[in-house]
């Protein structure tokens, strides 16, 4: 597809010789997704779930245009979201979500044990529950039997400690700096796997 829009292949394909009109080229990009969802996709989630150490995540908005229609007319578009959830250095996945909550969220982490980082938007609190809080919080959500632990982002922290600093706080200064070498550290143990010691465990081992 060289990235270009439908009406830009339509019309180099018809340069070329070549008429395929853009509801031939969405239907085939259809079947193309659909088999690449079932499929190659399914397998990625299922082994990033079943094996990753730790998903990195978030969400961003999208404008949706619903389909027109002659008894509605054009409608203002509605607001979803893109989840991406990337799997140590294995998998990076996109989902959609037509709402952005709770629930909604926690169905994409459903069977994954470890570590996830995220920010601190209300709607990833649920997959931190355990079966006591989601009952409270989310009663028609059943809870996986899974423990997820919330890795907080540092470059989130990061900000607070900017802001001081422009205030012209010394102690901000100092978190600027120290949290400046733990990027440098991460940046230099990019290409290396998570070192698990003798109990399997990288909390157990190497963080206590």
């Amino acid at each position: 597809g060289k990235g270009l829009p439908l009406f830009r292949i339509e019309d180099s394909f018809r340069r070329d010789g070549l008429a395929i009109d853009r509801a031939t080229l969405s239907r085939m990009k259809k079947l193309v997704g659909d088999t690449l969802m079932g499929t190659v996709v399914k397998a990625m989630s299922e082994h990033a779930l079943a094996t990753a150490f730790c998903i990195s995540t978030d969400a961003t908005g999208v404008n949706v245009q619903p389909i027109y229609s002659h008894e509605k007319g054009s409608q203002p578009c509605k607001k979803g979201h893109f989840l991406v959830m990337i799997a140590d250095k294995d998998h990076i996945l996109f989902d959609y979500l037509e709402k952005e909550n709770g629930p909604a969220i926690y169905e994409r982490f459903r069977g994954f044990n470890g570590y996830v980082q995220a920010d601190a938007k209300a709607v990833f609190n649920l997959i931190f529950a355990d079966a006591a809080q989601l009952k409270r919080k989310a009663c028609d959500v059943e809870h996986d039997g899974c423990t997820r632990t919330e890795v907080g982002c540092w470059y989130h922290c990061r900000r607070r400690f900017w802001e001081a600093t422009i205030a012209k706080c010394k102690v901000a200064s100092e978190g600027l700096v120290r949290l400046g070498r733990i990027f440098e550290l991460d940046a230099s143990w990019k290409s290396k796997p998570p070192p698990f010691g003798p109990s399997g465990n990288f909390a157990e081992d190497w963080l206590f």
